[in-house]
């Protein structure tokens, strides 16, 4: 609704582990430009997460929070470490490890959904740290730790689960643009 709005372009995958919010979000703005997004994100939280809403949201504005501060983010796996940093991690691992712990007071169906965002998570959070160690790390173990990660992020990605948290076509190319760079 604003004129000097020109355009909105997003490339989305069917990664419900972490583009789940996104996916039901985008339709919403494009029906209604003027969303209070809040209180839509908070609709979604509730229905999605149950009693892990409060600390999904959280989670969820540390990611924005850090995506804001960034310049420009063109969607290049190099660029992962400027918005995922030790920091961030640390505190969206504190709302993740929260949201977690209300897992026995979901029904079936909202464990599950906490559970894949929770796990796609850890996994994103483990490819930020390869991709981080590829980028300052030196040394054999560095080396080592990068090709670990990298392949507990694709035994996930590959898992029952992982299947529905990421683009397995996307998650695969990236893990192998790192691997491919440091075996032997």
């Amino acid at each position: 609704s604003d004129p000097k709005f020109f355009h909105m372009y997003s490339e989305n995958h069917p990664s419900w582990g972490t583009q789940g919010l996104t996916m039901w979000l985008y339709p919403k703005l494009l029906w209604n430009p003027k969303l209070d997004v809040n209180a839509a994100i908070s609709e979604y939280d509730r229905a999605a997460y149950g009693p892990a809403a409060d600390a999904m949201k959280a989670y969820q504005k540390a990611l924005q929070d850090s995506m804001d501060r960034q310049g420009r983010i063109g969607g290049n796996i190099w660029e992962i470490p400027f918005v995922l940093t030790p920091a961030v991690i640390g505190e969206c691992d504190g709302y993740i490890a929260q949201a977690q712990k209300m897992e026995d007071q979901m029904d079936a169906d909202t464990r599950w959904r906490t559970e894949l965002a929770c796990q796609a998570w850890h996994a994103s959070a483990q490819f930020a740290e390869a991709v981080q160690l590829c980028e300052h790390g030196k040394t054999a173990a560095d080396r080592a730790k990068i090709l670990s990660l990298c392949d507990a992020t694709d035994q996930f990605a590959q898992s029952d689960m992982g299947k529905w948290a990421f683009d397995n076509t996307v998650a695969t190319r990236s893990i192998k643009i790192i691997t491919d760079k440091f075996k032997t």
